[in-house]
């Protein structure tokens, strides 16, 4: 299958998935790509380190406004990358329907990206770089 949309999925929708959304679109400009989080900090733009950290690699995300993952983003939507595990219960546990199309960012199960949010930029910089290696991952992947 050719998978031609992607929505990227995290807790807030207001530091990974948001920023992993923007990577992607900048290597699959083809590619429709939305963000969305399982407990959307509604109607807030990226935090501030975010903001900050994605601008250092480039991304500009201050257009972002959080969304929350929906039934209707779901289903517009060939391919759901999450984060972590715990975002893959939630989404199979209210829409299982969708199980089979949602992969961890990573492209491996054991390879979560955690949070980062409230910690060191340190940390929201080891955070990007895993999120950075993923997208880079599924852009090539899904290129073939």
């Amino acid at each position: 299958m050719k998978f031609k949309s992607m929505i990227l999925v995290c807790t807030g929708n207001i530091c990974r998935s948001p920023y992993a959304a923007a990577f992607i679109k900048r290597q699959m400009p083809e590619m429709i790509v939305s963000s969305a989080g399982v407990s959307a900090v509604l109607g807030h733009g990226v935090d501030t380190l975010t903001a900050q950290i994605a601008r250092e690699r480039g991304v500009d995300l201050q257009e972002h406004i959080a969304t929350q993952l929906t039934r209707s983003l779901l289903y517009q939507h060939d391919l759901v990358v999450v984060m972590e595990a715990r975002h893959q219960t939630w989404i199979v546990d209210r829409f299982p329907a969708v199980a089979g199309r949602i992969v961890m960012v990573s492209g491996r199960k054991e390879l979560e990206v955690a949070d980062p949010i409230g910690l060191s930029p340190d940390i929201y910089r080891k955070s990007f770089d895993l999120i950075d290696q993923g997208c880079q991952y599924w852009a090539e992947r899904l290129a073939l």
